[in-house]
């Protein structure tokens, strides 16, 4: 087996290798998204990511392509923590023998460390339980599962939003209530793998999911909708949307990334008020199709 970086000339060959993987193989089918549009996607991406980081491909003669990798420097999260992160971004391995699969992890590990990387953080396909096994003999903590839902909101009965009293209001104008926002983020959003990892602090991790809110209201979400009460803000819901992965598609696809509400108000309804007001203005004022969510399984 060769392991080496990945090459502009791999592009056909990795292609072939996500038609084959069952990567996203539930999402495909749930969604009724294309299957060639989808690796066309995703290899895309990987082709994009290595010409710009470190990249891993091994390959064996009989077998081709057995796993591929990206290693993604995490500047932000390292900022915040102050500790050198990165990410293995796309780590794929899916062909070969158990014992090529080990000499891959260790490979990568070997050259994640010699950079001086002190946190390394991965993503695997929930059917991937040897990989898990064989990333945990090497020092791995599985940390969290998540789940991805979607809605088609072309079919689904949206109610009209219940309004918990008068005194609730819902707007979009963020700017004037982004501290706020980062208040709540730092106090009501306890379930990610960020809580679950107990290399990083607590505190610290409060503090990145209270940059990543004012990061959406100024720049990366597509709409922020701000629960008020008495020019109080009570709760927020954060929307993204992928443009490339949405032109491919051919689809008009909204990711709800987050919602939470302050402690002060749970248990009061205001949460499935603006979950639902949120679901109608997607589909009402913007047309979206589908609505994508993941969330830990904690929550």
């Amino acid at each position: 087996m060769q392991i080496r970086r990945i090459k502009p000339g791999d592009r056909e060959q990795i292609l072939h290798y996500l038609l084959e993987y069952p990567y996203k193989e539930l999402q495909r089918r749930a969604q009724a998204l294309d299957k060639d549009k989808v690796s066309d996607y995703h290899c895309r991406r990987i082709m994009r990511l290595a010409k710009q980081n470190d990249s891993f491909l091994a390959i064996d003669k009989k077998s081709g392509i057995i796993g591929l990798t990206i290693l993604q420097p995490r500047p932000w999260h390292s900022e915040v923590f102050g500790l050198k992160m990165c990410k293995l971004a796309s780590f794929l391995l899916y062909r070969g023998t158990r014992e090529l699969k080990e000499q891959f992890i260790k490979y990568v590990l070997m050259k994640t460390q010699s950079k001086g990387y002190k946190h390394i953080e991965l993503r695997v396909d929930v059917n991937e339980w040897e990989n898990v096994g064989l990333l945990e003999a090497r020092g791995f903590r599985f940390v969290d599962s998540s789940l991805k839902m979607y809605l088609n909101l072309e079919t689904a009965h949206l109610c009209l939003p219940r309004v918990p009293d008068k005194s609730f209001k819902i707007v979009e104008r963020v700017e004037s209530y982004v501290e706020q926002l980062k208040e709540i983020a730092r106090s009501a959003h306890m379930y990610n793998h960020f809580f679950a990892d107990i290399s990083l602090s607590f505190d610290k991790t409060q503090e990145l999911f209270a940059q990543w809110i004012e990061k959406c209201s100024r720049e990366l979400a597509c709409k922020v909708l701000v629960a008020t009460r008495r020019e109080r803000a009570v709760g927020f819901a954060t929307v993204l949307v992928n443009q490339e992965f949405n032109q491919l598609m051919q689809r008009k696809i909204a990711i709800l990334d987050f919602i939470a509400v302050h402690p002060d108000f749970q248990g009061r309804g205001v949460g499935r008020w603006l979950l639902n007001e949120t679901l109608l203005r997607l589909r009402r004022d913007d047309d979206f199709e589908q609505v994508e969510l993941r969330t830990s399984i904690t929550n």
